[in-house]
Order: structure tokens, then sequence, then C-alpha cells
């Protein structure tokens, strides 16, 4: 083990340890997990909302699901004043 002061890409909290373990990162990289999107904070931790994103993957796939799912929030390209909205509703258009 080797000491770092480098960031999770997971939880964003300081990491004091980083090993360099190629088997282990793919055995990782294959947990499945749930989209961000499709998850909601509470008092006990993290639970999934059956109204938002469904869909669960290999956590290597983590970011080429979450940079085009549509329930990503996004800021009205026309007016950024505007509250953000899913991209997959359709109707939401700013003036």
């Amino acid at each position: 083990m080797q000491s770092s002061d480098e960031i999770c890409p997971i939880d964003k909290k300081q990491t004091k340890y980083i090993v360099d373990n190629i088997a282990l990162s793919e055995q990782i990289g294959e947990l499945l997990i749930y989209c961000k999107y499709g998850c909601q904070k509470t008092d006990s931790g993290y639970v999934v909302d059956p109204e938002k994103c469904p869909v669960i993957f290999k956590l290597a796939e983590r970011y080429d699901h979450e940079s085009v799912c549509d329930y990503a929030p996004m800021t009205c390209p026309n007016n950024p004043n505007c509250t953000q909205f899913l991209k997959r509703v359709t109707l939401n258009f700013c003036l």
C-alpha cells in the first residue's frame, strides 16, 4: 500500500491509501449498482426511488450511463435562470 492524498471517485472523500491491484480493480468494476439518478438520499442512507431511473449496471460502466441518462437534471438552454428539469421531460420549455 502507498499513502495518497487523492479523492475517492465514488464518495468524494479523501483516501488514505491506494492499492495498485489490477485484479481487485476489475472485480470492483463488476459490482452492480443503481444509477445515481434513480436513488434518493434519506436519513437512513440511500434508497431506490421507483419513479426515477431504474437502470442497474456495472460500476465500471457508471460514467457511460450517467452521461446519457434521461433522468439526469439539466438546465434550460434558453434561460439558465429556470429551475432544472429531467432530460426525458420534453414538455418543459422556458420562454
